[in-house]
């Protein structure tokens, strides 16, 4: 399984353990995950989402990553160009 699944499979995950309203409106496609030695970063449009899904969604995060990485990953998190184009469309 390479990365792009692997991130596939997260977002299913993560998608069933919030609940669709829940993901869409954090973790839908405004929000980047990208996967690198064993590093889960997670890009948001502002500094705003990046305070608040540290906070509320961090332990979700790991708990789902580790179930579909078989370890837990470190999460970080940052303010992204990509996420914020993404979340204008």
């Amino acid at each position: 399984m390479d990365d792009s699944d692997r991130l596939s499979a997260l977002r299913l995950e993560l998608r069933r353990s919030l609940g669709n309203e829940r993901y869409d409106l954090w973790l839908g496609p405004q929000t980047t995950l990208t996967l690198a030695n064993g590093v889960l970063m997670v890009g948001c449009a502002s500094q705003t989402e990046v305070q608040w899904l540290r906070r509320n969604l961090q332990t979700t995060l790991s708990e789902c990553g580790a179930a579909i990485f078989g370890t837990l990953p470190a999460v970080e998190f940052a303010a992204s160009a990509q996420a914020a184009e993404a979340a204008q469309t």
